[in-house]
């Protein structure tokens, strides 16, 4: 195995590991939110229903808000750490090169130069031109990825203020995300998902892949919340 391939098979190993501890951190967080809403949970009596117009009805219905809360996290979380192994299953068992790998760049150019080595070994036996053709279309793809990622890389990270809202592009993590000063009412959060933006609670922000088509749909969130 070559350096080069090794780096490859060491970066997918390092993001699945960091996925899988991601997975792990985020659903002990989910299920400490469940305890907490359990525990709220056990000191109403089993069946009592809120006494209307009693002078506890507010204080009770705040308390049983804060325990639905607690629940709700608690799913929340559970869904993004399902989420976040089956991203490290798959991280473990294919070619994919992301650009949050470790050095993606490097990746793709181990990726090319065994296409390259194919290439040329197909030329010097019989061969049908679909062959090098659809080689050829591989390569090139690969070329333009590997344009395309060493651009976002040479990047910086920047931090911006729009309105409540902090726009942050960040190349290392190759996330766009949006940070809200509290958790977004239900119509916002709704917006987020239609434009991509899925929540991410380790970060803490709205985030999705960074690139063109994620800095044309923060735009798109950011006037949408703007009217």
């Amino acid at each position: 195995m070559s350096g080069k391939e090794r780096t490859m098979r060491e970066s997918r190993e390092n993001r699945a590991e960091r996925l899988a501890e991601r997975a792990a951190k985020v659903q002990r967080e989910a299920n400490a939110s469940f305890n907490r809403g359990h525990e709220m949970a056990s000191i109403i009596p089993l069946g009592q229903p809120i006494l209307i117009g009693h002078y506890s009805e507010r204080r009770d219905r705040s308390y049983r808000a804060r325990i639905d809360t607690q629940y709700r996290r608690s799913a929340e979380l559970s869904n993004y750490a399902s989420d976040l192994e089956r991203r490290s299953r798959a991280a473990a068992t294919n070619d994919t090169i992301y650009a949050d790998a470790l050095d993606p760049v490097a990746e793709i150019d181990a990726k090319l130069a065994a296409l390259r080595a194919k290439r040329e070994a197909i030329k010097a036996r019989p061969h049908q031109s679909y062959e090098l053709s659809n080689l050829g279309a591989n390569i090139r793809r690969y070329e333009a990825r590997r344009e395309q990622l060493a651009a976002l890389k040479s990047s910086a990270r920047t931090e911006r203020q729009v309105g409540d809202i902090t726009v942050i592009e960040d190349p290392e993590l190759a996330r766009i995300q949006l940070v809200f000063e509290g958790k977004p009412a239900p119509e916002i959060r709704d917006v987020l998902k239609q434009h991509g933006f899925r929540w991410a609670p380790s970060v803490g922000a709205w985030q999705r892949q960074l690139n063109n088509a994620g800095r044309y749909a923060a735009r798109q969130v950011l006037e949408k919340l703007a009217q």
